[in-house]
């Protein structure tokens, strides 16, 4: 009688098979995850968690985006710009989000060529204090005072003292956060390709037999 109760407590009870998940193809899902957060995700019919990527990823985007706002311009955290005085590195993290980073590649390359940025200096990059803005809307180089520089600049654009001055410690809690949300996104992108890492019964003895 002990015997049976023994034999029957040591059987193995049948481990519930994980579902398998169709990542369609991980390569479009991983492009349109990188392009919005979540999207791949919806191809791939997996609803919820594209909801909840899309939503914590664009919404701590966009959180970072209010907090660089002021009267100095909308979204002033989120630029891009390399030139010797300023090496936007965040941008690289930044740029991660996708297509809600295509605004400051807009307004960079409006600014470039001297043209006035559009949206009230939405996402585009401090110009800098050597520069002003002539009367045909072109910027030029000028020797100006400071107060004379700010206001030219107002009528334009700001430069990267100006705006760290108006926003104080939110330009830098705007750059941490958007920056954070840009890295955030390359992991959707990542369970987007891959999809969840599940080790099944057999993946382990397989792996227990490789040891051995």
């Amino acid at each position: 009688m002990d015997d049976n109760n023994s034999t029957t407590n040591t059987t193995q009870t049948p481990v519930a098979q994980q579902p398998e998940i169709d990542l369609k193809n991980p390569f479009l899902a991983a492009l349109l995850s990188f392009v919005l957060p979540g999207a791949g995700h919806f191809y791939q019919g997996r609803i919820g968690k594209g909801i909840v990527f899309c939503v914590c990823v664009l919404g701590l985007f966009i959180y970072g985006l209010v907090l660089s706002s002021g009267d100095v311009g909308w979204g002033r955290a989120m630029y891009w710009k390399w030139t010797p005085d300023d090496h936007r590195f965040y941008f690289l993290g930044q740029g991660c989000i996708g297509a809600p980073a295509l605004p400051a590649l807009i307004q960079s390359n409006r600014v470039k060529n001297g043209e006035a940025p559009l949206l009230h200096g939405f996402m585009a990059p401090p110009i800098s204090s050597r520069y002003v803005v002539n009367n045909h809307g072109k910027l030029e180089y000028a020797n100006l005072s400071a107060d004379s520089l700010a206001e030219q600049n107002s009528k334009y654009n700001f430069t990267f003292h100006q705006i760290r001055k108006s926003l104080n410690k939110d330009f830098e809690l705007g750059t941490l956060f958007t920056t954070i949300a840009g890295l955030l996104n390359l992991l959707v992108v990542f369970d987007a390709a891959g999809g969840i890492v599940i080790e099944t019964e057999d993946k382990k003895k397989k792996a227990a037999d490789k040891r051995q």
